[in-house]
């Protein structure tokens, strides 16, 4: 049994015993440390002691909905016992006093979890601290793999596991999918709790699972889309709103989102539109003409939240924070509150046009997910932000679910993000609509050389 059997088929997983595909795992994870530097801190101890619960629950004949999936964290959310150290060199000095919600939810349905990924320096930049390690992409290592689930989607790109949880406040979990050549949600906001997860902003921070392909993510999210109490973020998920159909009008935006597009994405994406339509579904141009205005709304927004956030720390320890995240946090002060009131307004008004869309016109609305190749890591600075989260920015903004999968690759070989965006609610449609184009697409199971 191979380690590419146990990614690609489920069912293969059931054909050995949870704690040796367990170990096959963490000896990928060591073998590709020095290579790769998508772990932080792997947790074997962890590991065995799940495997063991679900090797348990076989023997018992009750086996758990996920069945042994390995699984690993973005160093934000917490596991018992372990330090959470979010990518700063400020915080992670002690270690999480218990597991976050969304950990125990996946360890009680027979998750593995392996460890915990790297992230960038308090989600909030493209590179990690000049003086900690960064994730490499696998597909060129001399590229950036995301944004800050960086080491989540580096991870699963190099097969080091089955499944991955990442935190997407503007497009932390899309972004590195689209980067990685994987598949990603970000959930509807608040159908997945954020207990014991280090913030960004909360008014847009979601977890969201990762995994090659969209049925082992549509697995994650059905055991983490669970209401929290404790979590004030936390509302249930709805059944599917609106009719369903089988064939969906898939929208195909005529502003911004193709602006500033690299011809290659343009064309990969394009090309992935017509294959849905033969397929059976049916393009309709939409028209969003608040998009732009949500995409720079949503930049400033985020950056009062930040700094709200990290204020007292910037003042107390500056020079333990990187000058790229400084300046980033900085740019929350040039916000008035003027300003501000503008940006709820418009936040407003573009949710309400995205609901006239969805009601009257079209059930998904599909777009590149970046609009550029991943950076150089020498690149990777604050100037390249804008244009690598330009076009995942206005559905955060919306509070909408949205999905990336990959759709194909430029002519160096990186790959390419097809990103997926619905009505409030309606996340299994994204899962459902990403899961056929994968039956009959293989871009979602190629594997980089190196």
């Amino acid at each position: 049994m191979s380690i590419i059997q146990l990614i690609d088929h489920p069912e293969a997983r059931r054909r050995i015993p949870a704690a040796e595909s367990t170990r096959m795992f963490l000896d990928r994870i060591a073998r590709r440390s020095a290579k790769v530097r998508a772990m932080v801190t792997p947790t074997p101890e962890v590991a065995l002691v799940d495997a063991q619960r679900v090797d348990d629950a076989r023997r018992e004949g009750r086996p758990l909905p996920l069945d042994g999936m390995t699984i690993v964290l973005k160093d934000n959310i917490d596991v018992a016992d372990v330090p959470s150290a979010s990518g700063s060199l400020l915080l992670g000095k002690e270690p999480a006093a218990s597991d976050a919600a969304v950990v125990s939810l996946l360890r009680q349905a027979g998750g593995i979890i392996l460890g915990k990924a790297q992230t960038t320096e308090f989600m909030f930049a493209l590179a990690s601290n000049p003086r900690s390690m960064s994730a490499l992409n696998p597909w060129d290592r001399k590229r950036v793999p995301g944004a800050s689930s960086s080491g989540s989607g580096s991870a699963l790109a190099d097969d080091q596991c089955i499944g991955a949880l990442g935190t997407d406040t503007g497009g932390s979990v899309r972004i590195p999918a689209a980067f990685c050549g994987v598949s990603a949600l970000r959930p509807t906001y608040g159908v997945v709790s954020t207990t014991g997860v280090f913030a960004l902003a909360r008014s847009f921070d979601s977890i969201g699972p990762m995994a090659r392909s969209a049925r082992d993510v549509a697995a994650l999210f059905e055991v983490i889309a669970r209401y929290d109490p404790s979590d004030s973020r936390s509302q249930r998920l709805l059944g599917p709103q609106g009719p369903q159909r089988e064939t969906l009008r898939i929208g195909l935006p005529r502003q911004f989102f193709y602006d500033e597009c690299d011809p290659e994405i343009a064309s990969a994406v394009e090309s992935a539109a017509r294959y849905l339509e033969k397929s059976g579904h049916r393009l309709v141009a939409v028209d969003l003409p608040l998009a732009a205005d949500a995409q720079r709304g949503f930049t400033e927004f985020l950056w009062t939240e930040a700094l709200a956030l990290h204020e007292d720390r910037l003042a107390a320890s500056p020079k333990l924070i990187s000058v790229d995240v400084r300046k980033r946090l900085k740019y929350g002060r040039r916000v008035t509150t003027r300003r501000l009131v503008e940006i709820v307004e418009t936040m407003h008004a573009w949710r309400q046009q995205l609901a006239c869309r969805f009601d009257n016109e079209v059930d998904v609305i599909l777009t590149p997910t970046v609009q550029c190749p991943p950076p150089l890591d020498a690149e990777a600075r604050v100037g390249k932000m804008a244009g690598v989260t330009r076009l995942t920015y206005p559905w955060s903004f919306g509070h909408l679910p949205a999905m990336s999968i990959p759709c194909g690759f430029t002519a160096a070989g990186l790959p390419i993000g097809l990103q997926l965006a619905a009505a409030p609610h309606n996340d299994r449609r994204l899962l459902d609509l990403a899961i056929q184009y994968q039956k009959s697409t293989d871009w979602h199971l190629r594997r980089p050389y190196h």
